[in-house]
């Protein structure tokens, strides 16, 4: 027998053994392939191999003839919608855990300082079971239990994170809200691995007297200072109370002493802002124009807040609200009188000068309009800087380096606003405060050095060698 019979012979015996019918055991011809058709042994045996994986391996796709066939219909490629549906919702109530579920509830309830009760509450309990059907709500009595743990393991964390720490600096400070006064006290330190800032609430409690059993308190960990009569303080138009002259008046033979008391710049660059402000109404042409322009806005201020008609008018005429300032809330009345200024640029004086006649107030000159535009521009950069010192823009900005900059930069800003006669005056009682109540902490070595080793600043905001080399 030739070669080629031979070929034609293995290629007939493979064909029989992959076309075999599924049910069928293939026929004993291994022993005759290897005695006759060694050389094709090898391939015999893979698709042998292949063949009985087939069988065992059911085929997914299925002809339509052969559905046709066993009588049934043709099998749907695609599941339907409401099958998709209720199976996606039984798999979204076990994504959130009942951990998960007692953990959030409590978080919503500690940070939105909602009352326990809330939880008996059957809409709440309707709102949660709606989002996971399969979870339950925790009961009153397991909420206080779970928040005073909570407190209890807050506290011993912040116990082990300030013995970690060589430095932890705390302020304190009073308020009055909705009839009521408060005192609250904050500690700061900084992270001596990753160098962030970390702050907390040690604690906020009610003052329901005048606060005079604290300032005796205080006074035994008063420091023998000399303060300057002319406290600065006592300018500010606010109601507000600085113990810090009362907490000083200490007598000899003191059992602690405390580090030196540093004047918040924040508060500081208010009374700037404020007190000095108010002292370039010294100058008799400033001094017209400011109190008749301010008198007008005080004016449609006072009417807008208490006027919902007038409110609505303003709305509806101007795109936007009037703002009314606060007398303890710092730059209010800069974004007070910002907010008049970017109406007129937006909507026009036309408009300011129809809200004016339709609230029943004067309505305002044109240079009472440029007057204020003036002040915004003025005034600008100390609102700015004020939001850098305490914070507003970024939290990380509350460091010591900050503060040599942001002043000597301001103190520049301001300079270059000498030459508008308007507002000249203003300008250089600003100087002057910064000047006075700046003076001691531009010369103070450790506010230049942390400037300066500050990464962001280095030696680059000032250009006096002096201070630099100070």
């Amino acid at each position: 027998m030739s070669n080629e019979d031979d070929d034609s012979v293995t290629k007939d015996i493979l064909n029989l053994e992959v076309e075999q019918c599924e049910d069928e055991e293939p026929e004993p011809t291994n022993e005759n392939v290897n005695r006759v058709h060694q050389h094709n042994l090898s391939a015999f045996n893979k698709l042998c191999d292949e063949a009985k994986t087939k069988r065992k391996t059911p085929s997914r796709k299925r002809s339509n003839s052969d559905a046709r066939d066993s009588g049934g219909p043709s099998a749907p490629k695609q599941q339907k919608l409401d099958a998709v549906l209720s199976s996606q919702v039984k798999y979204n109530a076990n994504l959130v855990t009942q951990a998960q579920v007692d953990d959030l509830l409590i978080k919503f309830m500690t940070e939105a300082l909602m009352p326990f009760s809330m939880v008996e509450q059957p809409a709440f309990k309707e709102f949660v079971l709606r989002l996971q059907p399969n979870r339950s709500v925790m009961c009153r009595a397991t909420v206080v239990r779970r928040i005073s743990d909570k407190a209890s393991l807050v506290k011993k964390n912040l116990k082990e994170a300030m013995d970690k720490v060589e430095h932890v600096a705390t302020t304190t400070d009073c308020w009055s809200a909705h009839g009521r006064s408060f005192i609250g006290v904050t500690g700061h330190w900084i992270n001596p691995e990753t160098l962030e800032r970390k702050s907390c609430v040690l604690v906020c409690r009610r003052l329901k007297d005048n606060g005079s059993n604290f300032v005796k308190a205080f006074s035994v960990f008063a420091e023998q200072e000399q303060e300057n009569h002319d406290d600065p303080d006592k300018d500010e138009e606010c109601q507000f109370e600085d113990v810090f002259d009362d907490l000083t008046q200490a007598s000899a033979g003191l059992e602690y002493q405390l580090p030196p008391h540093q004047r918040c710049a924040a508060h500081t660059l208010n009374l700037i802002s404020t007190s000095d402000a108010e002292k370039a109404e010294a100058d008799g042409n400033y001094k017209r124009l400011s109190r008749s322009t301010f008198a007008k806005c005080s004016s449609l201020w006072n009417k807008s807040s208490r006027s919902v008609q007038v409110a609505e008018m303003v709305k509806e005429k101007c795109g936007l609200s009037l703002i009314k300032p606060n007398a303890t809330q710092w730059n209010s009345i800069f974004m007070a009188v910002q907010r008049i200024i970017r109406i007129i640029k937006g909507k026009g004086e036309n408009v300011i000068h129809s809200v004016c006649s339709l609230a029943d107030v004067p309505k305002f000159k044109p240079a009472e309009i440029s007057f204020l535009n003036h002040y915004v521009e003025v005034m600008k950069p100390v609102a700015q800087a004020l939001n850098i010192l305490q914070g507003e823009t970024n939290h990380s900005n509350a460091y010591m380096g900050y503060l040599a900059p942001t002043i000597t930069i301001l103190r520049d800003k301001l300079s270059k606003k000498l030459d508008i006669p308007v507002t000249k005056p203003l300008v250089q009682e600003l100087l002057n405060g910064i000047d006075k109540r700046f003076d001691s902490i531009l010369k103070d070595k450790k506010i230049i050095a942390a400037a300066i080793l500050y990464p962001k600043f280095k030696e680059s905001w000032s250009t006096d060698c002096d201070v630099i080399e100070r």
